[in-house]
């Protein structure tokens, strides 16, 4: 079973996409921060990772940059939900290898149809 890890500082979040996670048949981990996500990254080694863009301690740009120097991790996808995004900070995670990027609210739809894609992209879990 797919593992996803959701990064995000806002707690209803993580339980909504809990529930939806594991409603599409994928284990959940929840990270309030990423930077503690990072420590344990070793010991959890998700299939997909969900965050956020903006959090106390770390930003999501320096979080994909830390995974991205990690050779191990650099390949895990990677989508971000956020309901403030700028453009140059959307260009800025598609750079550094975003698989998807989604607006809050979004449509439940798109966040399934986001996994899926993310899944198929997993080295560890190709479908």
């Amino acid at each position: 079973m797919p593992l996803i890890a959701v990064l995000d500082d806002d707690e209803p979040t993580r339980k909504f996409l809990s529930d939806e996670i594991t409603s599409a048949g994928c284990e959940f981990v929840g990270f309030e921060r990423k930077d503690i996500f990072l420590q344990q990254l070793p010991m959890i080694s998700p299939d997909l990772i969900i965050t956020d863009i903006h959090s106390p301690g770390m930003n999501g740009i320096d979080f994909l940059l830390q995974l991205k120097r990690q050779p191990r991790y650099r390949n895990i996808p990677v989508i971000i939900v956020s309901g403030n995004i700028d453009v140059g900070l959307a260009a800025r995670a598609l750079e550094l290898g975003v698989r998807d990027i989604l607006g809050k609210p979004f449509e439940i739809e798109d966040l399934h149809a986001a996994i899926r894609e993310g899944l198929k992209s997993s080295q560890r879990n190709p479908t």
